[in-house]
């Protein structure tokens, strides 16, 4: 299991390095389940280089996003559905 840290949006994660998207994707891709864990301030941020598919990680937030739920798996506290 790999947690990830940083900025996506429901077109894919980005990243504001361009070193970071390459080392990430290698992570993704050995690892059974990947995990991206952020902030609901994180929602709807592109930042200069996509890093991923937003379907490649369960995305481990505070808060729902109708949008990004209805493209990978979320994990929230039961009371902000």
């Amino acid at each position: 299991m790999q947690f990830l840290l940083y900025p996506f949006y429901t077109k894919g994660v980005t990243t504001p390095s361009i070193i970071e998207p390459d080392k990430k994707q290698r992570v993704i891709k050995q690892a059974k389940d990947a995990f991206l864990l952020c902030d609901s301030s994180k929602f709807n941020k592109v930042l200069k280089i996509k890093s991923s598919e937003i379907n490649q990680c369960t995305i481990i937030s505070d808060k729902y996003d109708k949008e990004i739920g209805s493209k990978t798996k979320m994990i929230v506290p039961k009371n902000r559905y």
